[in-house]
Protein backbone atom coordinates (compact mmCIF):
# COMPACT_ATOMS: atom_id res chain seq x y z
CA UNK A 1 0.00 0.00 0.00
CA UNK A 2 0.99 3.66 -0.44
CA UNK A 3 0.73 6.09 2.76
CA UNK A 4 0.98 10.06 1.56
CA UNK A 5 1.88 12.58 4.51
CA UNK A 6 -1.25 13.55 5.16
CA UNK A 7 -1.88 10.51 6.18
CA UNK A 8 -4.22 9.60 3.10
CA UNK A 9 -3.90 5.33 2.26
CA UNK A 10 -4.62 3.88 -0.74
CA UNK A 11 -3.35 0.48 -2.61
CA UNK A 12 -4.01 -2.28 -5.42
CA UNK A 13 -4.01 -5.52 -6.45
CA UNK A 14 -0.88 -7.12 -6.93
CA UNK A 15 -1.65 -11.12 -7.16
CA UNK A 16 -1.88 -11.15 -10.97
CA UNK A 17 -5.70 -12.97 -10.86
CA UNK A 18 -6.55 -9.17 -11.34
CA UNK A 19 -4.72 -8.01 -14.18
CA UNK A 20 -1.42 -5.33 -14.26
CA UNK A 21 -0.95 -3.77 -16.85
CA UNK A 22 1.07 -0.99 -17.83
CA UNK A 23 -0.45 1.72 -18.99
CA UNK A 24 -3.15 1.63 -16.24
CA UNK A 25 -3.58 4.25 -13.81
CA UNK A 26 -4.10 3.63 -10.39
CA UNK A 27 -5.56 6.84 -8.44
CA UNK A 28 -2.09 9.05 -9.30
CA UNK A 29 0.15 6.04 -10.17
CA UNK A 30 0.33 5.09 -14.03
CA UNK A 31 2.06 1.60 -13.97
CA UNK A 32 5.03 1.80 -16.56
CA UNK A 33 6.70 -1.20 -18.23
CA UNK A 34 10.07 -2.60 -17.19
CA UNK A 35 11.68 0.09 -19.16
CA UNK A 36 10.52 2.93 -17.86
CA UNK A 37 8.08 3.53 -21.18
CA UNK A 38 4.05 4.32 -20.84
CA UNK A 39 2.19 1.48 -22.99
CA UNK A 40 -0.85 2.10 -24.37
CA UNK A 41 -3.81 -0.63 -23.81
CA UNK A 42 -6.04 -0.31 -26.64
CA UNK A 43 -8.33 -1.56 -24.04
CA UNK A 44 -6.28 -4.65 -23.78
CA UNK A 45 -2.53 -4.62 -25.48
CA UNK A 46 -1.10 -8.18 -24.97
CA UNK A 47 2.08 -6.10 -25.35
CA UNK A 48 1.05 -4.15 -22.10
CA UNK A 49 -0.65 -6.66 -19.69
CA UNK A 50 2.31 -7.64 -16.73
CA UNK A 51 0.57 -10.13 -15.52
CA UNK A 52 -2.90 -11.47 -15.33
CA UNK A 53 -4.96 -14.71 -14.39
CA UNK A 54 -3.56 -16.63 -16.91
CA UNK A 55 -0.08 -15.61 -16.67
CA UNK A 56 0.89 -15.47 -12.82
CA UNK A 57 4.22 -14.52 -13.18
CA UNK A 58 4.48 -11.60 -10.65
CA UNK A 59 6.84 -9.00 -11.30
CA UNK A 60 9.43 -8.39 -8.57
CA UNK A 61 9.49 -4.71 -9.32
CA UNK A 62 7.11 -2.00 -10.63
CA UNK A 63 8.39 1.37 -12.05
CA UNK A 64 5.03 3.96 -11.68
CA UNK A 65 4.93 7.70 -13.29
CA UNK A 66 3.07 10.11 -10.76
CA UNK A 67 -0.05 12.35 -12.16
CA UNK A 68 -1.70 14.66 -9.59
CA UNK A 69 -4.79 14.36 -11.06
CA UNK A 70 -5.85 10.62 -10.49
CA UNK A 71 -7.79 8.08 -12.44
CA UNK A 72 -9.48 4.63 -11.48
CA UNK A 73 -7.95 1.30 -13.25
CA UNK A 74 -9.35 0.28 -16.04
CA UNK A 75 -8.52 -3.05 -14.84
CA UNK A 76 -9.35 -3.37 -11.15
CA UNK A 77 -12.45 -2.42 -9.22
CA UNK A 78 -12.75 -0.12 -6.14
CA UNK A 79 -12.50 -3.61 -4.07
CA UNK A 80 -9.33 -3.95 -5.30
CA UNK A 81 -7.59 -0.66 -6.37
CA UNK A 82 -8.27 2.01 -3.48
CA UNK A 83 -6.51 4.23 -5.56
CA UNK A 84 -9.15 6.13 -7.35
CA UNK A 85 -9.94 9.38 -8.99
CA UNK A 86 -9.36 12.42 -8.07
CA UNK A 87 -6.45 15.21 -7.04
CA UNK A 88 -3.53 14.42 -5.57
CA UNK A 89 -0.53 16.70 -4.26
CA UNK A 90 1.61 17.68 -6.50
CA UNK A 91 4.15 17.59 -3.80
CA UNK A 92 4.29 14.81 -1.32
CA UNK A 93 6.18 12.11 0.66
CA UNK A 94 4.93 9.13 -0.46
CA UNK A 95 5.63 5.91 2.25
CA UNK A 96 5.37 1.88 0.60
CA UNK A 97 7.17 -0.82 1.94
CA UNK A 98 8.87 1.26 4.90
CA UNK A 99 10.39 3.26 1.93
CA UNK A 100 9.97 6.80 1.72
CA UNK A 101 9.36 9.04 -1.79
CA UNK A 102 9.24 12.41 -2.53
CA UNK A 103 6.74 14.02 -4.95
CA UNK A 104 7.38 17.19 -6.72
Amino acid sequence: FFEFDDGYKCEFHTSCSYPLVAGDQHGPFEILQNDGETCVPKPKDDNCVICDSENKNRPNLLTFRYHSDGKNSNYQDESKATCRAGTYPENAEITSEAQAFEIS
